[in-house]
This record gives structure tokens, C-alpha cells and sequence, in this order.
């Protein structure tokens, strides 16, 4: 069954050290496949893309059929940190239903390990906004419907 949604995924980074939350990071996590760019512009429009791509090949879109959703547009919210090891860490995730931010919890934590973002030579811990937008149809709806 196919399913009419818009998965739309943007990443915002901030770093995230103990004694300066302020201070721009100057290398930010690298994807893998993303490591032959050579500015952080490129890297983080890279880590955007294949973050992208990864959460839509795994996020389990079945769940908007149970979930009962109405028509309309809807946002997971999640934050999580790549640790100084490019594992990710503290995933949290705030949605419309308990299953969904379990699910993009779910989804994230999978994601590869990536290289850890660098301060003055030294890995460090990066804070990640990753919000999930989706849109749930009247057809959607509908078929759901017919379904039960």
C-alpha cells in the first residue's frame, strides 16, 4: 500500500560543551559518504541530505495508518547528540502520538556512526534539532477508513 506523505527533515546544529554553549563549532560531524568535502557548508548540506534519506528508508510509515491521524500536517521534533565517539546519544522526541516519537527515537538511534564533530583539534559533543514534517491526506484518511 502505498501512502501519500511529504517526510520533510532538516537539521539544525549547535554545539554542546560544558563550560561554552556559545562557541561555533568548527568541524560539525561528518556523514559517512560525507567526508571528501572540504567546507562545513558542504558537510552539514550533505549530513542533511543523506539524514533525509536515511530516516525515510527506515521510519515505519505504517504507523500513520494505526495511529488514527486525521488529514493535516504534523511534527515530530527530535534531539539528540552526537557523542565525541560519532555515535548518537540522548535521543528524545516530541509528536502527536507516544508510537511516533518512539518510532523516530527508534530511527535515529539506528542512524551510523559518524565522525565526531572537532573543536581546536579535539572531538566534542554536537546537539541535533531533526524535525520530522509529514502530511497525512484525505485519501489517506479515507483508505484507512476502509481498511477497518
Amino acid at each position: 500500500m502505498r501512502l501519500s506523505l511529504l517526510i520533510i527533515l532538516l537539521i539544525f546544529a549547535a554545539p554542546v560543551f560544558a563550560q561554552d554553549s556559545s562557541t561555533v563549532i568548527e568541524i560539525p560531524p561528518i556523514y559517512s559518504g560525507c567526508e571528501g568535502y572540504d567546507n562545513n557548508k558542504d558537510r552539514k548540506a550533505c549530513m542533511s541530505t543523506n539524514m533525509q534519506r536515511f530516516v525515510a528508508a527506515h521510519f515505519n510509515t505504517e504507523l500513520y495508518f494505526t495511529e488514527n491521524l486525521e488529514a493535516g500536517d504534523y511534527k515530530i521534533s527530535v534531539v539528540f547528540v552526537v557523542d565525541k565517539e560519532g555515535n548518537i546519544d540522548r535521543v528524545d522526541a516530541k509528536g502527536p502520538t507516544q508510537n511516533l516519537e518512539n518510532e523516530a527515537k527508534r530511527v535515529v538511534k539506528s542512524v551510523p556512526q559518524m565522525k565526531p564533530g572537532m573543536q581546536k583539534g579535539i572531538p566534542v559533543r554536537v546537539l541535533y534539532n531533526l524535525p520530522i514534517k509529514f502530511r497525512v491526506t484525505k485519501k489517506d484518511v479515507r483508505k484507512r477508513k476502509r481498511k477497518n
